[in-house]
């Protein structure tokens, strides 16, 4: 019988441990993003439990942000990581999304890990607009859409070029420099290939090395 005993203590030990999931930060601040750029950081989870802590599923409050998924399993005491990516293409202004990280944590079934940033372009569009709409032209039939892009950096901004990946997407000028508070026009030409919506970007490079590609956002359909 005293064997037994003896184990009691372990037996209970083992009946009541649990996961308890920590993570390294609640906010993470991405600080100045510019439009377009892809934002990858890391949040670091730890078992402060006495039990194997599970990730059971990760999920975004966007599109826009996308995490892995296949976190395996943490002993107690150990620690692992969630990589996870922001795209800021489309956005302006401030932004503030949620990383959702679900466990068998018994306590804490739902860890939130928010992102918050500002997303900033020393070049915006006139009008300003998040997505750049072109309009609608029938296929095979050149089209062109006319805005400006202001400088609000307060220092020149020199592009070496402006281009898409879209061999249908011509811009003119693409090589230019604005001054501060300045705008230069731009013309952009683009002939359908089919019919249908397409959604786009096209990239403004840049001689300044902080912001050395500036992504902007365009859809245009094709009748």
């Amino acid at each position: 019988m005293k064997r037994p005993l003896a184990l009691l203590p372990l037996l209970l030990a083992a009946a009541f441990a649990q996961p308890k999931i920590a993570t390294d930060r609640t906010t993470v601040p991405l600080d100045t993003i510019a439009p377009g750029e892809v934002r990858t950081v890391t949040i670091a989870l730890r078992n402060d439990g006495d039990a194997p802590l599970t990730v059971t599923n990760i999920e975004t409050s966007c599109g826009c942000t996308s995490a892995q998924k296949d976190i395996p399993p943490i002993a107690p005491g150990g620690s692992g990581a969630v990589t996870v990516q922001f795209n800021s293409a489309g956005f302006d202004g401030r932004i503030r999304k949620e990383v959702m990280i679900y466990s068998n944590d018994p306590k804490v079934p739902l860890a939130v890990v928010t992102l918050t940033g500002l997303v900033w372009s020393p070049l915006e569009t006139v009008p300003k607009m998040a997505i750049i709409n072109l309009g609608a032209a029938p296929s095979g039939s050149p089209a062109e859409h006319r805005l400006s892009l202001r400088n609000i950096s307060g220092r020149p901004v020199r592009v070496l070029s402006v281009t898409s990946a879209d061999p249908s997407l011509q811009f003119h000028p693409s090589a230019f420099t604005v001054a501060p508070s300045d705008t230069v026009p731009l013309r952009i030409t683009y002939t359908p290939r089919g019919a249908g919506l397409v959604d786009q970007t096209f990239t403004v490079r840049t001689a300044d090395p902080k912001r050395p590609a500036l992504q902007f956002r365009l859809m245009y359909a094709g009748q």
